[in-house]
Order: structure tokens, then C-alpha cells, then sequence
């Protein structure tokens, strides 16, 4: 019998030494209280599980402290996953601080009688604190955000196309923020977010505004590549051609909106109008290289009279 009892003696100084020795290489507080739950099922006196808990509050406490050291140290420019949008990443930061600190109390909420420990009341307290502030970080760049998707619906009642003031080129005349906007509404629904009416409505319209978008940048480029096709010395001829080109632009840059729904027949005005103005142009390039310039060029390479390269000559 005394050997059973020193045996187990020295069982529960181990069990005491290995514990203590986990808790001084503890990292993790969320693998702590596991760890504990787990001893605390053998219910040993010996373990001491109340201090054990204890010293699961200073390691809370502690992780508490580092992760609101570093979000004061980059709340204004966290870290941001792969191909987040701006609102949407800075919020998935907050969020997962959020589920790092809220973690170790859903499991403690599982035991009642540490919840009633001053230790784990003043870890709570720092806890509620600590949660208040990142749920309210959510929420400020919520609010930012849902400005900038009322901004966006305004900037929709705005022309398809605007000119350049130098240069008198059209431009699309869209929002650069609307397709970052739509972008950080798909990212948001992903991640759960309940969005305004104002967000919906735009994610309605999303779509089609992209097509819209794509449709109106593929005529530019095309009148820009047409009109970089003329030679110079037919850029005279060629402009009665492309004021027709100009006309047919004309609606978008005075009359059609983003909100129009007359924005296909539009384009496709301007793809006609183009695809004229394109065939003639082919045609006079031809005409000049071929037929012109063509001929130019032999009547440069063709004598007219033979000279003698090494002997001296009259004009008799």
C-alpha cells in the first residue's frame, strides 16, 4: 500500500510539473483553457485547478494587451488579405481581431464557476472594452462607405462621356470608385454583411453598368485607333468623314446617362458611323500608298537621260 501511494505521489508531482511546465511555454490562451478543461476532468486536488485558471486570466489579460497594441498601431492602415478592397479588408482585420479575443471567452462561458473568479471578472471588463472598440471600427467605415455608394448613385445621373479639356477627346465619363464599390459589394455579401438599401440598389444595377462600361471604352478605342490610321496629308480630307463620327458621339456626351436605357442603340450609332469612316480611310491609304505615292516613286527611280559617270560632257 505504501508503495501505491508513493507511486501515486510521485504520478501527481508529475502530472503538477508537466502542467506547469505547459503553462510556461503557453502561447495560445484558446489552447490553454483546453488544455485545463481537459486536466481538470481527472479531478485531482493535487492540480490545484483553481490557480491554473487563475493564471489562464493573466495569459488572457496579456494577449488582450498585444492585440490592442497593435491595433492602435495599425487601425489606420492594417494589413490587408490578397485582393480585398479597401473597406472590405480593413473590416475583415477588425473582424478577425474580434474572433481572436472572443474566442477564449466563448469557452469560458462554459464554465460557470471561472466566470465567477475576480480574475476572469477583470479579464471580462478588459474584453468588453477591447470588443466595443472594434465593433465601432466596423461600423465608422460602414458609414464612410455607405456615403461614398450614395456619391456613386448621384454621379450615375452625369453624362456617359465627357471631353477632354486639352486634348477634346471623349472619355468615359463614370466614377473611377464604381467598380471598386461593386467589387467591395460582392466581398461584403461573402463575408455576411446585412447591406442598405443604397448598396443594394447599386449591386442591382452593377452588371449592366459593367457592360455598359466595357461597351462605351471599346468605340473610344476604336475611334482612336481609326483616327491614328489617317496620314497626315489627308487629315483635311478626312474630317468632313469623321464629323459624322463626332455626331453620332454627340448624344453621350450631351443627353445619355448612365441611367438611360437607350445606351446599346447608342453604341451601336457610333459602330456604324465608324465602320464607315474606317472603310474610307482603308481605302484612301490605299489609294495613296498604291497609286500615289506608288507612282511617285517610280517617276523619282526612272532616268531621263544617261550621263557618262567617268568622262567629261557637253551639252552639244
Amino acid at each position: 500500500y505504501k508503495e501505491f501511494v508513493f507511486a501515486l505521489g510521485e504520478l501527481e508531482t508529475s502530472l503538477q510539473g508537466f502542467m506547469d511546465q505547459y503553462f510556461e511555454k503557453a502561447k495560445s490562451v484558446q489552447r490553454a483553457i483546453e488544455f485545463t478543461k481537459k486536466f481538470e476532468r481527472l479531478q485531482l486536488p493535487c492540480l490545484n485547478m483553481a490557480a491554473k485558471w487563475r493564471y489562464v486570466m493573466v495569459l488572457y489579460v496579456n494577449e488582450l494587451k498585444i492585440i490592442e497594441n497593435e491595433y492602435n498601431q495599425k487601425k489606420n492602415d492594417p494589413p490587408l488579405a490578397r485582393n480585398l478592397p479597401p473597406t472590405s479588408g480593413k473590416i475583415a482585420w477588425s473582424r478577425q481581431l474580434y474572433r481572436h479575443i472572443t474566442a477564449p471567452v466563448e469557452l469560458l462561458q462554459q464554465r460557470p464557476e471561472v466566470m465567477k473568479m475576480g480574475e476572469t471578472k477583470r479579464a471580462i471588463k478588459s474584453y468588453n472594452k477591447l470588443a466595443r472598440v472594434l465593433v465601432e471600427y466596423e461600423m465608422v467605415f460602414l458609414r464612410m462607405w455607405n456615403q461614398q455608394i450614395d456619391q456613386a448613385k448621384s454621379s450615375l445621373n452625369s453624362t456617359v462621356l465627357v471631353r477632354d479639356p486639352d486634348t477634346r477627346e471623349p472619355h468615359i465619363n463614370l466614377d473611377r470608385s464604381a467598380n471598386e464599390l461593386l467589387r467591395e459589394i460582392e466581398v461584403m455579401t461573402k463575408m455576411g454583411l446585412q447591406l442598405t438599401p443604397s448598396a443594394r440598389a447599386f449591386r442591382a444595377i452593377g452588371l449592366e453598368l459593367r457592360e455598359k462600361n466595357e461597351s462605351l471604352a471599346m468605340v473610344l478605342r476604336e475611334n482612336k485607333q481609326i483616327r491614328a490610321k489617317v496620314p497626315e496629308l489627308l487629315t483635311t480630307l478626312m474630317a468632313p468623314h469623321f464629323e459624322r463620327v463626332d455626331e453620332a458621339l454627340s448624344p453621350g456626351l450631351t443627353m445619355l446617362k448612365w441611367t438611360s436605357l437607350n445606351i446599346t442603340a447608342f453604341v451601336e450609332s457610333v459602330r456604324s458611323a465608324l465602320s464607315d469612316v474606317e472603310l474610307l480611310v482603308d481605302r484612301a491609304n490605299d489609294i495613296l500608298e498604291f497609286r500615289i505615292e506608288g507612282v511617285y516613286k517610280q517617276i523619282l527611280s526612272t532616268p531621263i537621260c544617261e550621263l557618262p559617270e567617268n568622262e567629261p560632257w557637253t551639252t552639244d
